[in-house]
């Protein structure tokens, strides 16, 4: 790895474990209240994660760029005007709290214990156990679901270096776990203790040397049953996101409700579906970001570009779905498409992640796109993408 590479990933590290730590000190009863911060909605967990985040990338370079949901209409003004991708600022893009609403209320089960500090609370025993039975609603109808190791909530961090991705780092709040995309491979590494000095030792050869690669298995060892390979995950749970997937006729409607295993996933944990991490009982064919917001899949990039099997092939394919009339969310595409795609990938053109594209927006991080991950010989799907033209887009990774 190059030793400039190797710094941005970490000061990704850094960053992302900075804020884990000061949110696992902080008092349960201040992560819960509102915050003047950011957003109008924002938490004081959004807040603190992300204010150590900006710290940390700033004091290593302040002429970088980070995009975040929170504060990026200050992002904005620093934006490059020239398209070229040599020319690009680095960018660091952070989704700094991901499924904050099943956050708010597994914390908001220990209201009564408001002294104790998050870090208190998610060291018992029975913490895992108590988030996969989280529900968000009155009636109990929506539940954070398993396994933990995919479903805990998350902060993550995604570094774009010269129109091309360098390195993903996600932690799980719940689990204390960090997996890391990186050109060295994917791993993922137990945390040490929060309040302990080691913790400030955690970086890319920290976490390399644990030896805990990331395996993604091939679609012919998870998918037992051919209907196995049209299982998938995607956000439906709000206006407007069925009829986006409906319109991509990714599936059939009436398949799309027999294989959906999870219509209210976390964001940039979702790859991990496709890992060994997934039950081997309920396996998963692909993935989806259904018109979701860039925050949301960036993250993914990275386990795509890296993931490889032992003969050093890649595992995992690609495909950017473009509809012929999409759908908006807040007046942005769902589906963007030749010019409005960050993907650029034409044939006899160079290809490279066009993050130029997104210098028009009022918050870049709103940026939204329909991306299908899949096993790399799960012929079914693949055989799906490549019949309605979909492309496949790793090359411009």
């Amino acid at each position: 790895m190059q030793r400039i590479i190797k710094e941005y990933c970490n000061v990704g590290i850094r960053a992302i474990v900075r804020g884990y730590k000061v949110f696992m000190r902080t008092k349960v009863a201040d992560l819960l209240l509102s915050s003047d911060y950011g957003k109008s909605d924002t938490l004081g967990f959004d807040a603190v994660l992300e204010i150590e985040i900006k710290e940390e990338i700033y004091d290593f370079d302040q002429t970088a760029i980070l995009v975040t949901e929170e504060t990026d209409d200050i992002t904005t003004k620093y934006w490059p005007e020239n398209p070229d991708k040599f020319l690009q600022p680095l960018m660091y893009f952070c989704d700094p709290v991901d499924r904050s609403s099943y956050l708010k209320a597994f914390l908001g089960k220990f209201l009564n214990e408001h002294s104790l500090m998050a870090g208190e609370i998610i060291n018992r025993e029975d913490s895992a156990e108590s988030w996969e039975k989280t529900a968000i609603d009155p009636e109990g109808k929506k539940i954070a679901g398993g396994p933990v190791s995919i479903t805990g909530a998350t902060s993550a961090i995604t570094c774009v270096s010269k129109g091309s991705v360098v390195f993903s780092a996600i932690v799980n709040i719940i689990t204390q776990t960090i997996y890391v995309a990186c050109p060295i491979g994917i791993f993922n590494m137990k945390l040490p203790d929060y309040l302990s000095d080691e913790i400030e030792k955690v970086d890319i050869d920290y976490i390399c040397r644990q030896q805990n690669k990331i395996n993604f298995p091939s679609a012919k060892e998870v998918c037992k049953n051919p209907q196995h390979f049209q299982r998938f995950v995607t956000f439906l749970g709000k206006n407007g996101y069925e009829e986006n997937f409906n319109d991509s006729k990714i599936l059939s409607k009436e398949d799309a409700i027999k294989y959906l295993h999870h219509k209210e996933p976390g964001g940039p944990s979702r790859v991990l579906y496709l890992s060994e991490f997934q039950d081997k009982n309920s396996p998963v064919g692909f993935v989806l970001a259904n018109g979701e917001k860039i925050g949301e899949w960036i993250h993914w990039l990275s386990f795509v570009k890296y993931a490889k099997n032992f003969q050093n092939n890649p595992t995992l394919k690609i495909f950017e779905v473009k509809i012929k009339r999409p759908w908006t969310k807040e007046g942005i595409i769902m589906s963007p498409s030749g010019p409005y795609s960050i993907f650029r990938h034409k044939k006899g053109e160079d290809k490279f992640l066009n993050i130029s594209r997104l210098r028009d927006f009022d918050r870049p991080s709103h940026f939204r796109a329909m991306i299908v991950i899949t096993l790399f010989d799960n012929e079914t799907i693949i055989n799906n993408m490549r019949r309605k033209n979909y492309k496949e887009v790793s090359e411009s990774l």
